[in-house]
């Protein structure tokens, strides 16, 4: 299902992986100023939910005219469906993280857990960059290397420079 596609299918788009229900004041700054430096950048978001932590990175890319490409396997809400330029709908989990990692040049990590471990898993077997901003990234299965706490243009930059 496609919501407002406006040509947002011949964006590049940058998967933002990760689930997190509680959102603190600090998780919440730094997912919209992710958010703003990726649309800077002339690049879509792409997540596989929209609710915690990552409502807050939809919000914030259509408050900056960016575009969203959300792939679910469960109902958005029709209040939040003016969020998703895309809306896709998957049979389940694993297809909807495949589908995520296709469609992405790369992915940010902004918080962990079994879930985001196989979607990293999913970018890192099509040879795709995944670094992190979140302190989770033991969970995800990053090397510590890979940590990147808050220089949002710099994670971009390497991001694109790998793809």
């Amino acid at each position: 299902m496609v919501i407002n596609e406006m040509n947002s299918r011949s964006l590049d788009y940058i998967g933002i992986l990760g689930y997190s229900t509680e959102v603190s004041q600090e998780t919440r700054q730094s997912i919209e100023s992710l958010t703003r430096a990726i649309t800077l950048h002339g690049l879509g978001i792409c997540a596989g939910c929209i609710t915690g932590a990552l409502y807050f990175a939809f919000r914030e890319a259509k408050l900056v005219a960016g575009h969203t490409w959300l792939i679910n396997q469960s109902e958005v809400s029709h209040t939040d469906r003016h969020l998703c330029d895309i809306l896709e709908m998957v049979a389940d989990p694993i297809v909807k993280h495949q589908s995520i990692a296709q469609v992405c040049i790369g992915g940010i990590v902004v918080s962990g857990g079994m879930e985001t471990r196989h979607l990293v898993e999913c970018f890192l077997e099509r040879n795709k960059p995944v670094l992190a901003i979140s302190k989770d990234i033991e969970q995800a299965g990053l090397s510590s290397n890979s940590h990147i706490k808050s220089n949002y243009n710099q994670t971009i930059k390497q991001i694109l420079s790998r793809v």
